[in-house]
């Protein structure tokens, strides 16, 4: 397989835990789910791979598509690992380079969210969970991949915008853990694309497709759902 630019997001319980339904046939299955998630959008970018689950090993199910490469583990480990190309995460960029700030922004809420349906499907719920996100190959063919500033303009295929940053390295990766009893996925999703965006080198305000609410910043889903 060809070297490529990739996201990787993971979550996994810090203590041992067990789902229930990963390896059933029920429609209504974690497994079922995993082969078709819900996206915020009908047409926008998610986590659906087309593919059935694998089961490997007996240790967890797989679904891949030419994008993507999802793995739930029967302890409730999830990585999600989706290419940056002008196909999917660098959308309409014939460098394959320039990360598409909706595109980022609407896959890491789609990966949130279905994690928690994981949360609903563990026999013993755990108390902690661990969130890992990691970029690589960043700097591939001499080409650093690059992150502009704020919401994607009316005429992103126009031009380049002045506020892009390039990546500082050519990996990276960050971890934080919180508790799971009050589990928000859009919380979640801003403080992994808020880790993101920093270490790009971009200030709070750059980070778009976020909203303030009482309990601090989340991820604007309801933003992003409603545009066509």
């Amino acid at each position: 397989m060809k070297e490529q630019r990739n996201l990787v997001l993971c979550v996994m319980p810090t203590e041992h835990a067990e789902l229930r339904t990963i390896f059933s046939d029920r429609p209504d299955s974690i497994r079922r789910q995993l082969e078709d998630p819900r996206g915020l959008r009908q047409t926008g970018w998610d986590l659906r791979t087309g593919d059935q689950a694998k089961f490997i090993r007996g240790e967890l199910i797989r679904v891949e598509g030419v994008r993507s490469i999802i793995d739930l583990y029967r302890d409730g480990t999830f990585i999600f690992s989706g290419v940056i190309d002008r196909h999917f995460l660098a959308w309409s960029d014939k460098a394959d380079a320039r990360l598409h700030p909706l595109a980022l922004a609407e896959v890491v809420i789609n990966f949130a969210r279905f994690y928690q349906l994981v949360l609903e499907d563990f026999r013993n719920r755990p108390s902690r969970l661990e969130f890992r996100v990691d970029l690589r190959n960043l700097w591939l063919g001499n080409e650093k991949t690059r992150l502009p500033a704020g919401p994607v303009p009316d005429q992103w295929w126009e031009g380049r915008d002045k506020s892009q940053l390039e990546a500082p390295a050519d990996t990276w990766s960050r971890k934080f853990e919180i508790t799971s009893e009050a589990y928000n996925p859009d919380h979640v999703a801003f403080r992994l694309i808020h880790e993101l965006y920093i270490w790009f080198g971009h200030s709070e305000e750059s980070i778009p497709y976020k909203k303030e609410t009482e309990a601090g910043t989340i991820s604007d889903a309801d933003a992003i759902a409603n545009i066509h």
